[in-house]
């Protein structure tokens, strides 16, 4: 009788241990398929992003939109559609959609940027660039886009000579960049000094704008004060074919 009892015992020992293993095997299947499904996800959701590079702004938005629906957090998307929203002249979108960003990616660096220049350039709203601004600086000084919002912190200011010269210094450090010359053309002109605003302009033309059609505008107009009839006309025309 003992012997049958102990043997009842191990038997059903030895179905629980089975139970359990089979129980942790079903679950390591569900979390195998769940992170398959995720990978999936995302490598779809970068094919989408790597074919907005190449697509239309309306279009981007549609794919961008179509990259958050398989991967929610994805703050490359949001910056992508920000940027698409700005091109279409969707200024507040755009702040918001970066907002989302910093939402799922408070740290992010080319959002706050991104963000800072809307605030200040889209919508007028200086003190929400400020605050931007000192929240990059804040994170990290010496990042270049820190530096750069810093001095375009200057401009807001109207200390365009003490911008002049750090935007000076950011080109130095990269000087592949256009953002920094189409801002130093913009502090240039406020001073008067057209020629050197155009040089910096065609500079930030070749380094591929984000919005090739403003820069041309600005340096059609750069043009036209300093008695460059023909060539403001040539850059007239020329953006109003880009839009």
């Amino acid at each position: 009788a003992i012997a049958a009892s102990w043997g009842w015992v191990y038997f059903q020992r030895a179905a629980e241990q089975e139970r359990q293993t089979q129980e942790h095997e079903r679950k390591l299947t569900v979390e195998r398929g769940e992170m398959e499904k995720q990978r999936q996800a995302r490598e779809q959701a970068a094919a989408l992003l790597r074919q907005a590079d190449h697509e239309e702004s309306a279009r981007v938005l549609d794919l961008c939109a179509q990259a958050l629906a398989l991967e929610p957090g994805l703050v490359a998307a949001r910056l992508k559609r920000a940027k698409a929203l700005q091109k279409l002249d969707r200024d507040l979108e755009a702040a918001e959609e970066l907002t989302r960003a910093l939402e799922a990616d408070p740290g992010n660096v080319q959002a706050l940027y991104d963000r800072s220049q809307i605030y200040a350039w889209g919508l007028g709203d200086n003190a929400r660039a400020e605050a931007d601004i000192q929240a990059l600086l804040k994170r990290d000084p010496e990042n270049l886009l820190a530096r750069e919002g810093a001095a375009c912190l200057l401009l807001f200011q109207g200390k365009n000579v003490t911008a002049v010269g750090a935007l000076a210094e950011v080109i130095e450090l990269d000087p592949s960049r256009w953002s920094p010359y189409y801002y130093r053309a913009a502090a240039l002109m406020v001073g008067g000094q057209y020629h050197e605003a155009i040089a910096d302009l065609t500079k930030a033309l070749e380094r591929k704008p984000d919005n090739p059609a403003s820069l041309l505008v600005d340096r059609a107009k750069a043009r036209n004060w300093s008695l460059e009839a023909q060539e403001a006309l040539d850059d007239a025309e020329q953006a109003l074919r880009l839009e």
